[in-house]
């Protein structure tokens, strides 16, 4: 049996989903007789570029609108006798009908990832494009990923697609437009296609679930539809397994089987703890949320649509919200990590601490935890069930014959303005909650603490010179932590070495290297975790880093500013002659070595 996606193809303009501003304008090419000699079809993945390029293969060789030697046109016309006019592509014809099945040899599709050589396209679109159809009307070439062909391949067929034989038509498809070279692009019309709304994927898979004979909870299909972000194959995709673990009938229970879990009590715990300031139930949480195997790749997404909707809350409202804006921010970046990670929870922590050491939040009350050690899983379900709570008094009552309602799902019902944003603090006096509105839950509140006023007051010159004190103690301890890390990976030792801390602003340290590969090597998992770590245990508090590459006059001046002065005059000038710290002074033994001075 096909999969779902395969077995319910669009076989008409009208069944493609989402794109009108495309197939309304294609339509009216082809009703007017003017279709392009090439298309270029653009965006997300599953979003209908391919399955729109087969329909208008088969429309440009459609039977229908003339007589047929292989099917007369009565006879197509009695197949849709109930329609007022003919559809394109009609779907009845044998041309249709060959193209559906993929075997018309005049309709070539092109995998470009795998034909990237400029001797593939000489060969098979080039010297083929010459030679008249075999059976259809017009020949169409499919080009599917085309942002994978290499330069050469590009340069190629730059004359074919600009003036090609009359029998021939281009569409190209890919996923990545910035990587299509401005000459191909010149040469099609270009078509950019969107993700498609939640409201109409919804439909389009409670329409394939009816077709099926399937019941699919509406919950069921609000935990697939935002799984897949915007694919309708994605989404098909997923509805397929479910229908396939759960038989005629799909409830929460058999998603929770399928979809990628992510306990939005954890995630509405956790964001709770931040706004409290309270350090050891945002630990607590994670690792509940990590020993009940939640997914850390849908946890972050769930955190990521949290702090969004409070900041277009509050950002409608005229509210500023630079503690939540950071929280995104820094989120979102991690986000593109953490699928990567081997241990993401660990990525979660991190980030965690970090918005918690930086973030003006007010502190917990001291009775409520003291470290993450004395939260006991009593205190941490009480205010997990305190979480649920709240939320469950926001929620909308559940519907007649749907699921019954779980904390987890009800959680998902909450206005988003019950995440509360901290505002700009102008008045040294300290600040007050806000009160509740009608109708808001307690929710997550981010309230700025007592001392918030005081500290929008501090002369700018104590913040920097914090910053520039920090900066300092990372340059002159910068080779000792190449040198530590080497126990932990022989080959960081190699890559830093290329690189000196550069400043340290918002929470960030930008390293500048001398080389562009090195500051991509730095950025993987394994370098940069232990890096953080390393350098947090020197500046007391954790830093986001950014390896950028920098010109090599800059990396000179950092390098000057990186080397030990050891008061020693021999030394110092040792240094500065070989500029590098492999010079270590008699009062700095080198491991497993004696004191005296040695060259590594």
């Amino acid at each position: 049996m096909p999969v779902l996606y395969r077995k319910h193809r669009p076989q008409t303009f009208e069944d493609v989903v989402g794109q009108e501003h495309v197939t309304r304008t294609l339509v009216a090419a082809i009703a007017a007789g003017r279709v392009a000699h090439a298309y270029l079809f653009s965006g997300p993945r599953g979003v209908g570029k391919t399955t729109t390029a087969r329909l208008l293969a088969k429309a440009v060789n459609c039977l229908a609108p003339r007589h047929s030697e292989e099917r007369s046109d009565e006879e197509t016309r009695a197949k849709h006798r109930s329609k007022q006019t003919l559809p394109v592509p009609c779907n009845a014809c044998i041309r249709c009908e060959e193209i559906t099945a993929g075997r018309c040899m005049d309709v070539v599709e092109i995998d470009a990832a795998s034909n990237t050589q400029v001797e593939k396209v000489r060969e098979y679109i080039i010297e083929a494009v010459r030679i008249a159809p075999a059976v259809a009307a017009k020949k169409v070439y499919i080009i599917d990923e085309v942002h994978m062909l290499s330069t050469a391949s590009f340069n190629a067929l730059l004359k074919t697609l600009e003036e090609p034989p009359e029998h021939v038509h281009f569409i190209l498809a890919t996923t990545e437009m910035q990587k299509v070279p401005e000459t191909i692009t010149s040469r099609c019309q270009h078509f950019t296609f969107r993700r498609v709304g939640d409201g109409t994927l919804t439909e389009r898979l409670r329409m394939l679930a009816g077709v099926e004979d399937v019941a699919v909870d509406d919950e069921v299909l609000a935990q697939v539809v935002r799984a897949a972000d915007g694919s309708v194959r994605d989404a098909e995709s997923l509805l397929g397994q479910l229908m396939a673990v759960g038989g005629k009938r799909v409830t929460a229970d058999v998603a929770a089987l399928v979809l990628p879990q992510s306990n939005m009590v954890h995630v509405q715990t956790l964001l709770r703890a931040v706004g409290a300031g309270d350090t050891a139930l945002a630990l607590a949480t994670l690792d509940a949320a990590s020993a009940e195997g939640c997914d850390a790749d849908a946890f972050c997404r769930d955190i990521i649509n949290e702090l969004r909707s409070a900041a277009r809350a509050a950002a409608q409202q005229g509210a500023v919200a630079t503690a939540q804006v950071f929280a995104l921010r820094m989120f979102t970046e991690l986000l593109d990590r953490i699928g990567r990670a081997d241990r993401p929870f660990f990525l979660l922590e991190v980030a965690v601490l970090t918005l918690l050491a930086r973030s003006p939040f007010v502190p917990a009350a001291p009775a409520a935890s003291a470290s993450p050690g004395k939260m006991n899983p009593a205190q941490l379900a009480s205010s997990q069930r305190d979480a649920s709570r709240s939320n469950d008094d926001d929620a909308p009552p559940a519907t007649t014959g749907g699921a019954a309602r779980t904390p987890q799902h009800a959680s998902r019902a909450r206005t988003p303005a019950s995440i509360k944003l901290p505002t700009t603090v102008t008045d040294t006096s300290d600040p007050v909650p806000p009160p509740l509105q009608e109708g808001e839950s307690e929710g997550v509140r981010f309230i700025p603490p007592p001392s918030a006023g005081r500290r929008e007051q501090l002369p700018t010159s104590t913040v920097i010179q914090s910053a520039t004190e920090a900066l300092s103690k990372v340059q002159q301890q910068w080779h000792h932590i190449i040198r530590d890390l080497a126990d932990v990976n022989r080959s960081i030792p190699y890559l830093l070495e290329g690189g000196r801390p550069q400043r340290i602003a918002d929470g960030t340290l930008t390293i500048g290297f001398r080389y562009k590969l090195h500051a991509e090597k730095v950025r993987q998992p394994g370098i940069i975790e232990p890096l953080t770590s390393a350098i947090a245990r020197i500046v007391g508090t954790p830093l986001h880093l950014d390896p950028v590459a920098i010109a090599v006059e800059h990396f000179e001046e950092l390098d000057r500013a990186c080397r030990p002065a050891t008061g020693d005059t021999t030394v110092d000038a040792a240094l500065e002659v070989f500029a590098s710290s492999r010079v270590i002074a008699a009062s700095e033994p080198a491991r497993g070595t004696a004191a005296a001075p040695i060259m590594e």
